[in-house]
């Protein structure tokens, strides 16, 4: 009977462990109420080991639901590992993005609550690293207010399920 106990709880340990997400790395900044500024440039440092293996880029928003905007503008900038180029010669690559936080009739995406609404954006999905080694992400905020009611900013990459 006790062995039959100890497996159930292990059975349910282990479909409880499978369930959760698991990331090669993540991270968070908050502002809390004051908000993203200009000056709350954002960097995430990660490590890449293995450049056989498919990854799932997530950045999650967490906003006032007072928050003005449909959409959120960010810039990106990709530092490679020393030395490694990006295609161009480069071994930092920028881009301006917009994030889609609502829907056209205006109700958020993801879920929110009175005092804040969290949305997972997938900024890039299947995706590959060129090298092992260190690796940057820059984001900051790229609207036309210096201070826009974001909460914070969480980066996660994810091991692609085959």
């Amino acid at each position: 009977m006790m062995f039959k106990k100890l497996i159930f709880i292990a059975l349910a340990m282990l479909l409880f462990w499978s369930c959760q997400e698991h990331y090669l790395y993540a991270d968070k900044h908050e502002f809390g109420e004051a908000g993203w500024t200009y000056a709350d440039s954002l960097k995430f440092d990660f490590n890449i080991s293995d450049t056989t293996k498919r990854y799932n880029l997530i950045l999650t928003v967490h906003h006032r639901p007072d928050f003005a905007n449909e959409n959120l503008y960010v810039k990106f900038a990709t530092i490679f590992p020393k030395g490694q180029q990006a295609l161009g010669g480069r071994n930092r690559v920028e881009q301006v993005t917009s994030l889609t936080l609502a829907q056209k009739d205006g109700r958020w995406l993801g879920k929110c609550s009175d005092k804040e609404c969290v949305l997972k954006i997938p900024i890039q999905t299947n995706t590959w690293f060129p090298d092992p080694g260190p690796y940057s992400l820059l984001v900051e905020q790229y609207m036309r207010r210096d201070s826009v009611k974001i909460l914070g900013i969480d980066f996660a990459i994810q091991e692609k399920k085959k």
